[in-house]
């Protein structure tokens, strides 16, 4: 029975069952014939390639919330805050106002939701009057809600203030101010910063956990105000309840942080409930009791509050010294004036408790709040300030949005207040209570919260005596500084008051959000061959939109510029001084310029404006003797100067005589007058020449027949030319200059044999002589030779480097060390390639260790280290031309440059010291460095050099741009706008949405607008528009697309296809197809056509057939040339519209608004040959609401058991504007083993919930009902990606010298990378780093930050996640080991309620919960140490002996499985940059592997290491025979190799 089992049997057509066993199945089954099986067929598998995604911040959002003025570093700084959404940015204000940026912190876990200051406030020295002595004024600075203190007693005095040096011990301190945020994390913060010794910043911080919240609008953290004595920090949420913290005293405070324990600055907090919505919270001044005193214990906290239907005002008080148990409400829902229902802003005033609400055309102040019976005064604002110059903007009128204190003597309190449209009014109210209202002036641009008021310090400490500075970020374009008032050393007293009191730009401050568009692309003509492209964004709102080249690096300020310097080789300053008249004070500057083959002396005038400032002075060009008039013609002049020849050299030799080489002769003349003092005829013609300030040598070479010498001739007293020395040269020189080496003057000569050589000068008794030095060979990385074109020497401290500027492009430098008597050693340092054309050095009048590098379009600062035998690296930053007057100037390439040194004396003001003389292809600039603005030759320099930032390049329209086009044929761009504009105006006003295509200029070359104005339009300064067509009202563009048909006849044809959507009055949008004919004026509508649906995507499938999206339709359409018209050829609907449409060889990739990307394949139907048909090749495996994609084709070195079929390698078609090409580059081959790289075709789809996914498009479809494609890496990011595009936008200065920018051909012509498929196309990619498949794709967010990303190959990819997964780990047990437990408990009460006692709900910082003490994420050492030995009673250190870092905590093969796989293949290029930046050498990395871990997890770093070892360094630099143990290893020297690879990658974009 245990073996019979029950069967089925069929008997007689019928199944019926049956019983059978084990035994006899088993002998029926060996009656049975034998059956040949055959092995089912399996194909082989197809594998996919193991990549992975690095992400870096090119710029970071220019979008700022809330400035603070705030000295958060030391006492001795004038700082300000910008906070962002996610960031903060602190900069330092320096003389006129400008500002310098210092750091930045961008770690915050969460958003940043209020900030405000908290600390001591800031003291100033007010004057009582023009008799009396200055005393000082306490003026309590935070933004937004705190109120001024009265005067201090004179004996305390202020500390001045001096970047120079940081105070002793002051490093150890709190600053005398901190920042406190609230983020949406749920974390209080309390944030400071410390500058080292060495000038670099870094942000601390400590948090403290908010409660949590059972919905959005009882989350805390929305609202924030601060006690102006620092007494209570209160914070509430959007309606409901609210917190107070009790804080320490701020001396107790410090006291606790010097002395290395116990950093919580609360002593107790309690939460409260009120009723109704919160719209405004603010601390009150207590004032005086009985007007007898200061009132120093006595807080008051205001609510104004929004309850059924009412604006109501609630008010706590309580004693400081006593529990906040004792908090009550003294002043319970008191109704305000009905005309106040909606107030704007809440301002508490300084002298009471007393508070103004500003709404839209009235300013009330409430008086006697704590009577329970709020007294109103009413002001009405004046007409005249309440009009609007933008009436369409909005249907309601305009907010004011934002208010700021500003310092003044005596009880008066003023205040500007600043309106959404930018209108600002002065606000005064006097001793007794009356109130002023004035309008102060117009802000440019819109405005939001991002208001305040800057006090700018003067080096004499008068800082009230300077102007009122006030400071707005834009919201939609660029922010400003603008002054109201003269600087001290300005103000005129000829002038009316309102002519001193004037609304004076100061400074501006870059803002490119939101951006809507991005075109990435070369400018021909603008940059050279081989250079990187730009990137152009469309920004701003109407009227004040703008196309924004963003570009990163160091602003140069164009005071103006003249013309006609067309040719020009060479530029010297040989004097400046102030010049005298009866009339007008003026400053000049003598300059000679060389254009072949004449030379021409200029004195270059800036008159002042009668006493008044600056900017208001003329500038004038003279050329010396005089331009020729009637009256007075140009005569022959007899001075010293050579005018017939082109200058080789000159210079300024003494305070008086200045010295001039020519290829005939030197002449040596006064300054004064130009009257020639001495002078030596050549033999024969010079070569080359060369001269240097303060040392009293020329020199010169010579060629007698095929000998060639170099003579060297000295100045006696700066007066006569002595005797010299003389030295035969190997060949003739290419580069002559001479140089202060360790106090000994020395000749370099750069000869044809690709070295140089330096001589030094030694002066005898009877003859001087030349000695060789030193001897060097001008190799680069990639073992070729150049020649030497110019060269410098800059110092830092006692050490020397020698730059030398090669032809090819390349930077080389050397570090001069002597070696025995009268011997230098050149020891190369570093290399650095500038462009492609030869590189001129120049050196830097105002920093010894800067020089200035012009190479083709590219103009840069060159700064060595501090130490430069230790960190021998050089920084290379590039200098952008720009000028307020024309913000679209377009920097042409520089060919001569020279700079005036600071202006030594005890003089105050502006003078013509540090100011620049630059050559741009005609027009010669005079511009200065923003950064060398200073109140006299005395002032104090920055602690920290200058960093790069963003300088855009903006070019003004007249509407909102929506979409860019760049037309590479006519150099010109399409862009489509709108505008709104008031028709009629009320009381039965109406407005409209003008729309319009523009055709704009790329570059400021003088061409006026052929474009008519409409007469109540005033037309645009300069505009930039050279053609428009008006489109219909309200029509919105979607889609452009650039497209030149060429004709039977040859002709070329060139359009531009719009595709747009039109609102309807009832019913859905419809939309058109346009196409315009566009020239280089004109842009003209040819043909346009209708669809039922808005067109939202176009995109070119061949030469003639056109891809169209309308709604769901996917359109197929063909340009028949014989008819002259589109024909359909085929028709697909997708799942949902579609946004975003491309094509690539017979692919078609559609991205969706709900359906995330689809990819189509298009072929003839069998059915109908005249017709399409699209077969669905595959999808993504989620949904996503996707925004942008784009496809990328990459070679992948080693894709394992992988083999592309040929006739998959297709090609990606140029006309994808997404994919633009990048001219003459293809995607090199990274394979070290001489095997063909195989290619992948990768798709980047961003969606609108912040994630970047990689999909692989398989060369071969798998079946039909799998269509999923498989997701290769998944990067989630702060925000969403919305455009995406490839362009070449590095530097070659930021690639490393061993870069290639001209790789050999693929080996494969049928696979280039976004080749066009006529075989005309350009190849499109760029020669990556060794590891590293492309690094050219960028991304923009609307909020205007942009994205760098790069494709790595797997072994680079699991290094860096390595890597990262240790800085993730570190930086969480470092704030586990820095924790501290409050034990103090806090209460909730019902601020409603009368009752005394308030029950314990454990809602706050009970036992279990904890603060946070950490510092910044850029590094591990925490900021503040908590010692459970010293902590005091009520605070215990809480520390854990925490286990050594496993593999399995950071191995990242473990972290390639699960559903996230995906995600684990991105790498966060910017945690692991903030790393690195505050580490030197190898140490850091090795610290970072070494420390802390297991010695699996070394082993682990070396096996990956090793692994991609031979990749970095023999792919790179090392050669054919380097192995991996030949550069270092396991050991420190393997640390650094990996280190400087790692910097490589990371390193900054622009």
């Amino acid at each position: 029975m245990a073996h019979q089992f029950q069967g089925m049997v069929l008997v007689d057509g019928e199944w019926v069952s049956r019983t059978s066993d084990v035994f006899r199945a088993m002998d029926g089954a060996r009656r049975q014939p034998d059956i040949e099986m055959n092995e089912p067929v399996v194909e082989p598998q197809h594998q996919i390639p193991q990549l992975g995604l690095l992400s870096r911040t090119v710029l970071a959002t220019p979008i700022v919330k809330s400035i603070l003025p705030a000295n958060i570093r030391q006492r001795k700084l004038n700082d300000v805050v910008f906070v962002g959404e996610n960031s903060v940015h602190l900069k330092e204000i320096r003389a006129y106002g400008h500002l310098r940026h210092v750091a930045s912190k961008s770690d915050f876990r969460g958003r940043i939701l209020a900030a405000r200051v908290f600390g001591e406030p800031r003291r100033h020295e007010v004057p009582e009057t023009d008799e009396t002595p200055r005393k000082k004024g306490t003026v309590r600075r935070e933004h937004g809600g705190t109120l001024m203190d009265e005067d201090t007693p004179g004996d305390q005095q202020a500390v001045p203030r001096d970047g120079a040096a940081l105070r002793n011990g002051e490093a150890n301190n709190l600053p005398q101010q901190v920042i406190v945020l609230t983020l949406s994390s749920r974390l209080l913060m309390f944030l400071w910063a410390k500058a080292s010794h060495a000038g670099t910043v870094r942000f601390c911080q400590q948090t403290i956990r908010l409660p949590s919240s059972n919905s959005r609008y009882e989350s805390l953290g929305s609202f924030l105000a601060v006690d102006p004595k620092c007494r209570a920090i209160a914070t509430a949420a959007p309606e409901g309840r609210f917190v107070i913290y009790k804080m320490k005293c701020w001396d107790k405070w410090c006291m606790d942080v010097q002395g290395g324990y116990d950093p919580a600055p609360i002593e107790e907090e309690r939460m409260m409930s009120l009723t109704g919505r919160i719209m405004h919270m603010e601390f009150l001044s207590p004032g005086s009791i009985d007007g007898a005193g200061k009132d120093d214990t006595h807080v008051i906290l205001l609510f104004v509050l929004a309850h059924n239907g009412r604006t109501k005002v609630t008010c706590y008080d309580w004693d400081a010294t006593t529990p906040l148990t004792n908090a009550k409400c003294r002043v319970k829902n008191i109704s305000v004036e009905s005309v106040d229902h909606n107030p704007s802003l809440l301002v508490p005033l300084n002298h009471g408790p007393d508070f103004l609400l500003i709404s839209s055309r009235h300013i009330t102040k409430y008086k006697n709040i704590l009577s329970g019976d709020p007294t109103p005064v009413c002001s009405s604002i004046p007409d005249h300030i309440l009009s609007t110059d933008h009436p369409a903007d909005s249907k309601c009128p305009p907010l004011w949005v934002q208010w700021e204190r500003v310092p003044r003597h005596g009880s008066n309190e003023a205040f500007y207040v600043a309106r959404e449209d930018g209108k600002v009014i002065y606000l005064e109210i006097g001793n007794i209570g009356e109130m002023t209202i004035s309008e102060a002036g117009n802000w440019p641009h819109p405005v939001d919260k991002a208001f305040a008021s800057l006090d700018v310090e003067h080096e004499l400490g008068k800082t009230l005596l300077n102007p009122d500075v006030l400071i707005a970020a834009g919201t939609t374009s660029d922010g400003h500084l603008y002054k109201i008032g003269a600087w001290m050393e300005e103000y005129s007293i000829g002038k009316s008051f309102l002519a001193n009191n004037s609304f004076d730009f100061v400074e501006s401050i870059p803002n490119w959000a939101p951006v809507l568009d991005l075109c990435v692309t070369a400018l021909p003509g603008v940059r050279s061959p081989g250079q990187r492209d730009s990137i152009f964004v469309a920004s701003g709102r109407a009227p004040h939109g703008t196309i924004s080249e963003l570009r990163l690096g160091l602003n140069a300020l164009v005071d103006t510029y003249s013309e006609g310097m067309a040719g020009c080789t060479g530029l010297w300053v040989l004097g400046q001084g102030p010049q005298l008249s009866e009339e007008d004070y003026a400053h000049y500057a003598l300059l000679i310029v060389s254009i072949p083959p004449e030379t021409f002396v200029f004195k270059i005038f800036h008159i002042d404006a009668g006493g008044g400032t600056w900017d208001e002075g003329e500038w004038s060009l003279v050329q010396v003797p005089g331009d020729a008039d009637e009256e007075h013609p140009a005569t022959p002049t007899s001075d010293g100067v050579y005018r017939n020849e082109e200058t080789l050299a000159a210079c300024r030799t003494s305070v008086s005589t200045c010295v001039q080489i020519t290829r005939s002769g030197a002449r040596l003349f006064q300054v004064s007058d130009l009257r020639r003092i001495d002078s030596i005829d050549f033999e024969f013609s010079a070569l080359a020449a060369a001269a240097r300030p303060n040392i009293p040598l020329i020199a010169f070479a010579l060629r007698n027949g095929m000998a060639t010498t170099l003579d060297v001739v000295s100045i006696d007293n700066g007066m006569t030319f002595a005797r010299g020395a003389t030295h035969h040269l190997p060949s003739e020189p290419t580069c002559l200059e001479i140089f202060d080496i360790g106090g000994e003057p020395h000749v370099l000569v750069g000869t044809w044999e690709h070295s140089i050589l330096i001589f030094r000068y030694h002066k005898e008794t009877l003859h001087d002589t030349l000695r060789l030095a030193a001897t060097a060979e001008l190799r680069t990385a990639m073992g070729t030779s150049s020649w030497c074109e110019s060269a410098v020497v800059v110092s830092y401290g006692s050490s020397q480097v020698l730059l030398c500027g090669l032809r090819n492009g390349h930077l080389l430098s050397y570090l001069i060390q002597t070696h025995g008597e009268g011997s230098l050693m050149l020891v190369s340092s570093c290399e650095a390639v500038i462009g492609p054309t030869a590189a001129r050095v120049t050196n830097c009048s105002t920093d010894p260790s800067a020089a200035f590098v012009a190479c083709g379009s590219d103009f840069c600062r060159v700064r060595c280290a501090k130490n430069p035998v230790a960190a021998p690296a050089l920084d290379i930053d590039a200098i952008w031309f720009t000028s307020h007057q024309s913000p679209g100037f377009q920097q042409s390439a520089i060919t001569a440059v020279d700079q005036l040194p600071f202006t030594v004396g005890q003089q105050c003001g502006k003078d013509l010291g540090s100011l620049i003389f630059a050559v741009s292809g005609d027009r010669l600039l005079y511009a200065r460095m923003d950064y060398d603005i200073r109140w006299s030759g005395h002032a104090a320099e920055p602690s920290t050099p200058e960093p790069n930032k963003a300088v855009p390049r903006k070019l003004e329209i007249t509407g909102t741009p929506k979409k860019l086009v760049y037309l590479e044929k006519l150099r010109k761009m399409v862009i489509a706008t709108t505008e709104a504009r008031e028709e009629r105006a009320p009381p039965d006003g109406y407005r409209i949405v003008r729309s319009a295509i523009q055709l704009v200029n790329m570059a400021d070359d003088g061409t006026e607008s052929a474009i008519k104005q409409e007469d109540d339009i005033a037309p645009p300064k300069k505009s930039m528009i050279v053609g428009e067509f008006v489109l219909k009202n309200y029509e919105q563009v979607y889609a452009l697309l650039d497209w030149t048909y060429a004709g039977e006849d040859g002709k070329g044809y060139h359009f531009v296809i719009a595709g747009t959507g039109i609102p309807q009055r009832n019913g859905p949008d419809v939309g058109r197809r346009l196409f315009f004919q566009v020239t280089d004026t004109t842009i003209k509508l040819k043909k346009e056509s209708a669809f039922e649906h808005p067109v939202r995507c176009m995109a070119f499938y061949g030469a003639n057939q056109l891809l169209t999206i309308s709604s769901r339709a996917l359109v197929f359409e063909e340009f028949q040339p014989t008819r002259q018209r589109w024909v359909e050829r085929g028709r697909e609907f997708l799942p949902s519209p579609g946004v975003h449409l491309t094509c690539s060889s017979s692919f078609i990739y559609v991205s969706t608004e709900e359906d995330s990307h689809i990819c189509y394949e298009a072929s003839l139907d069998p059915a109908d040959v005249a017709k399409f048909k699209f077969n669905k090749v595959f999808t993504d495996g989620r949904q996503r609401l996707t925004a942008h994609h784009l496809n990328v084709r990459v070679d992948v070195p080693t894709v394992r058991g992988i083999t592309i079929p040929p006739e998959s390698r297709v090609l990606v078609r140029g006309h994808d504007p997404a994919s633009s090409p990048l001219p003459g580059l293809t995607q090199p081959s990274t394979s070290t083993s001489g095997e063909t790289p195989q290619e992948a075709n990768i798709v980047l789809v961003s969606d609108k919930t912040c994630s970047l996914v990689g999909l692989y498009h398989s060369p071969k479809q798998t079946t039909q009902w799998q269509l999923a494609a498989e997701t290769l890496f998944e990067a989630n990011l702060p925000r969403s990606i919305t455009r995406l595009q490839r362009g070449d936008i590095r530097p070659r200065w930021r690639r490393p010298a061993y870069y290639n920018p001209y790789p050999t051909p693929n080996p494969r012509p049928e696979t280039h990378q976004n080749a066009d498929s006529n075989g005309g196309g350009q190849i499109h990619g760029n020669n990556a780093m060794p590891g590293v498949l492309t690094d050219d794709i960028i991304g923009t967010c609307s909020d205007g930050t942009v994205y760098g990303f790069s494709i790595l190959g797997s072994q680079a990819t699991w290094v860096l996640r390595l890597l990262s997964n240790l800085v993730k780990v570190k930086k969480k047990r470092q704030a586990e080991r820095s924790v501290c437990v409050v034990r103090d408990t806090w209460e909730e009460g019902d601020g409603d309620s009368d009752s005394d006692s308030d029950s314990d709900l454990g809602l706050g910082l009970g036992n279990d919960d904890v603060m946070d003490v950490d510092s910044s994420s850029d590094t591990f050492d925490a900021s503040l140490d908590t010692s459970p030995d010293t902590a005091p009673p009520h605070v215990k250190a809480k520390r854990s002996n925490l286990p050594l870092i496993t593999p399995r905590d950071v191995d990242p093969e473990l972290q390639e499985h699960g559903p996230t796989r995906a995600r684990a293949w991105h790498v966060d290029g910017d945690a692991l940059s903030s790393f690195l930046e505050h580490e030197t050498g190898g140490k850091g990395l090795q610290s970072l592997v070494d420390d802390d871990t297991e010695e699996a997890v070394q082993e682990l770093f070396w096996n990956l290491a090793g692994a991609l070892g031979e990749e970095v360094q023999v792919g790179g630099r090392g050669g054919e025979n380097a192995d991996w143990d030949h550069y270092g290893g396991k050991n420190p020297t393997g640390f650094m190799w990996v280190e400087e690879w790692v910097r490589d990658l990371l390193g900054n974009v622009l």
